[in-house]
Order: C-alpha cells, then structure tokens, then sequence
C-alpha cells in the first residue's frame, strides 16, 4: 500500500530497536527514492530527525554499517525542509562533529558515502544560515575535508566540499586552519584536472581569500603549476 505518515511512524518505532535498525533503514531508504509523497510524509513524521540521531549513535559506538543508507536517505531532504527541524539547528556542532568523523571512516563504498556526507554538510549549514556553524570547527575538519578531495568523490561531492570551505573562509581564524591542512595545494592540483566551469569558480574564490594571507601566497607560489 502507499506510504502513509503512520507507517513512518511504526518504522521509526523499529529503528529504536537494534534488530530491526539495518533492515528498517534499507526499506526507507527504497522509500524515500521512490517519490516526492514518500518523503513529504518522512518529513511530517520526523525522520530526518531520527536519521541524523542513528548516524550521532554509530558515531559515539564507532560503528558503520547503516551510514551510507541513513546518509542517502538525508541526501534527500532539502535544506528548507531540515531548516524547520530545531533539532539540526540546536545541535549543529555534534552533527558536525559527527559528519567529519564519517569523513575520515574508511568503508566499502567510499565514493558514494563521502559523496553524500559533504552533500548532506552543505545542506545543513544552509539551513542554519541564522548561526555561525562554521566558526569554531577544529583543524580535523579541514583535513578530513581536504583528504576526501584527493581521494575522490563525484563531483556533486566536490562542488558542495568547496561550498563549505568557502563558506568557512569568513573567518580568518578558519584561513590559517585551511593553509595547515594544505588546501592551498590540493586547490590547485584539483584546478589542473580541468575542472567544469562552476568548480573552477569555486576553486579561485577560495583561493582569493587564502592568498589574503602570507601563508597562503607562499603556499600557492611553492607549486609549479600555481601561475599557470
């Protein structure tokens, strides 16, 4: 039968049970895919909530098996939809705590999991426009950030990764923290693989504001495809 909010309810009922978390998420995730209705319902009944809280859970449990489903599934919401949940905006910092933790997890499909992480990053900064959730991140997001760029991810992936450094720059003390992590570097090479058009303006619009730094400026001049 067609999804309804009540059954959305009875399998968030399930996903509070441990033997029926793997198997519950794998079914929304089929759901939420399927249409637009679906995930209206998730929405009303509160699963983005509840999507967020099981990957907070595997975080502090150290476990991943249910992180690519459960990220997907999120992967679907809008922000506009997330921004009416308090829950993300009260607990930014523990999701993105969270979100860079998975950053660095090494798993089966690293592409599409990492892919959906930074999407799903991008979004809830998005949606708390309203509070600097970019202010006070540690060194450890930049790096894990930078690590996903050289590794590899789809390009909707990169494209949201950049959008969250760029975000970050409005903070100087986020400039010198990116420099560490060697993202001036890692800018460049990604620039030289002939990037699509919004990726390059991206890239140059970090670049700016890192290179407002001497630090920066060095780092840029130390590779030899940084003038070209």
């Amino acid at each position: 039968p067609p999804l309804d909010k009540f059954q959305v309810l009875k399998f968030i009922k399930h996903l509070r049970q441990p033997e029926f978390q793997l198997k519950t998420i794998r079914q929304l995730a089929l759901l939420a895919a399927e249409n637009e209705r679906n995930r209206k319902y998730m929405i009303e009944a509160g699963l983005p909530k509840e999507m967020m809280l099981f990957i907070v859970t595997c975080f502090k449990q150290g476990q991943i098996d249910g992180l690519e489903e459960a990220l997907g599934i999120l992967n679907l919401f809008k922000s506009l939809q997330l921004k009416q949940s308090q829950f993300f905006l009260e607990n930014h910092d523990l999701i993105i705590k969270t979100l860079t933790w998975v950053l660095g997890c090494e798993m089966k499909n690293q592409v599409t999991v990492k892919s959906h992480t930074m999407l799903v990053l991008k979004t809830i900064i998005e949606a708390c426009t309203s509070s600097n959730v970019l202010e006070l991140v540690t060194p450890e997001f930049f790096k894990r950030i930078v690590e996903v760029l050289r590794s590899g991810i789809t390009q909707q992936g990169i494209n949201a990764a950049l959008d969250v450094l760029l975000e970050a720059c409005a903070w100087s003390r986020n400039l010198i923290r990116m420099i560490e992590a060697n993202t001036v570097f890692e800018l460049i090479e990604l620039e030289l693989s002939f990037p699509e058009k919004k990726t390059t303006e991206l890239i140059l619009g970090i670049l700016c504001n890192l290179c407002s730094c001497p630090d920066g400026r060095a780092q840029f001049l130390s590779h030899r495809g940084s003038i070209a």
